[in-house]
């Protein structure tokens, strides 16, 4: 599903927003073709731009943009895939972890919120890490935000700066 978000009389931004990326922008030129900035071919319309994409440009209002593009979340942990499937709390360590599937048949499953993982020289952020990963190494979390993960981090490595 692609959007074109009109930026000037003759300008759009093109974005998938399943995968909530900028796919580039568009011009329209004195001939009335469509240009996408650094590709060379011109298209007849925003439809078969987003076709060249292998999209279908699609016209949402900004609320049912917004709406897609809501964070999810798994009992108050963020999750960074779009959509979150067989949720379950799993305790690994002596810590409860909400986790879920990125896919319905998918194998891999990955561990909601923020996580601060274990190496030599200290933690370092991780978000929605694998569940496997967490299974082979120390770590810290899950935390419901960037900024509690963040000051903890800082708080252990000054720890291991002084020791």
């Amino acid at each position: 599903m692609i959007t074109a978000k009109q930026l000037t009389e003759n300008s759009w931004m093109l974005k998938d927003v399943k995968l909530d990326k900028s796919i580039g922008m568009v011009r329209k030129s004195d001939l009335g073709r469509y240009v996408i900035f650094g590709i060379k071919t011109s298209f007849d319309s925003l439809e078969e731009v987003a076709a060249h994409f292998g999209g279908e440009l699609v016209e949402l209002d900004d609320e049912e943009v917004q709406e897609i593009l809501e964070p999810k979340f798994i009992n108050g942990y963020p999750v960074k895939h779009r959509e979150a499937f067989e949720t379950e709390s799993k305790e690994i360590k002596g810590v409860i972890v909400e986790t879920y599937k990125n896919k319905e048949k998918s194998r891999k499953v990955f561990a909601a919120g923020w996580y601060g993982m274990k190496f030599k020289n200290g933690l370092v952020n991780c978000f929605c890490p694998k569940f496997s990963t967490l299974e082979n190494s120390d770590f810290i979390g899950p935390y419901k935000n960037e900024i509690d993960l963040e000051f903890e981090v800082k708080k252990y490595n000054n720890q291991l700066d002084i020791l």
